[in-house]
């Protein structure tokens, strides 16, 4: 029998009067590889943030089950165009920063242990050769792969992805395609991703769900 994870239950948020959600029920399973799809505003990314507790719901339940929380969640934002590339951070510093979110002061020294997971979480994402590399120098497609490889560096039980393929040509969006789903079925890692790449994602989602008149509701598989 398949492992939940997360459950959501009766889950509702709107902004002053208007529902953006409404009553939306949605189960998530240890091994679930799930696409969420939809309108621009239909509500994709309010979605994800209740999940991660950057906003409140107004009504309903978000539950955790297996032992997963905040701290086993992995979260790569959409790549905004404004990003400042200029910053001068190597590939190895940009992924080992994550080893470092929860320090309350000060500076933490890097271990030989913290090195090795860095290395680890860049060979999943074949960026191991580009450590040194500083992270404005690398194409979008790269740069995905790096902020994927920051996130897996905490190894997440859950990873939540919001339009990983945007601005990424098509031959780096079939190859990230291929990465999620090696890190979904080698490293039983759930995912759930908002994408409008449903052509290519479909073959290896197990699930699609469409956001649309403030429902969630799955349409295939």
């Amino acid at each position: 029998m398949n492992e939940l994870i997360l459950e959501i239950k009766n889950l509702s948020f709107k902004y002053g009067s208007n529902y953006i959600l409404r009553d939306v029920d949605l189960d998530i399973y240890k091994g679930d590889y799930i696409a969420l799809i939809g309108s621009n505003g239909a509500g994709k990314s309010t979605f994800v943030k209740l999940i991660l507790n950057q906003l409140n719901a107004d009504e309903g339940v978000i539950k955790f089950h297996k032992d997963l929380d905040y701290s086993n969640i992995g979260y790569v934002p959409q790549i905004e165009a404004s990003t400042n590339l200029q910053f001068p951070i190597t590939v190895f510093e940009l992924v080992s920063l994550a080893l470092f979110s929860n320090e309350k002061r000060g500076f933490k020294k890097m271990k030989k242990n913290d090195r090795d997971k860095v290395i680890e979480a860049l060979k999943i994402v074949n960026m191991q050769d580009y450590d040194q590399n500083l992270y404005s120098e690398l194409s979008g497609g790269q740069r995905q792969r790096v902020l994927i490889a920051k996130t897996l560096v905490r190894t997440p039980k859950f990873l939540i992805l919001d339009e990983p393929m945007t601005g990424i040509d098509k031959e780096s969006r079939k190859s990230l395609f291929k990465l999620l789903d090696h890190i979904n079925k080698s490293h039983g890692v759930s995912i759930l991703m908002i994408t409008h790449d449903l052509a290519q994602v479909r073959e290896n989602v197990n699930k699609i769900y469409m956001v649309e008149d403030h429902k969630i509701r799955r349409v295939m598989k």
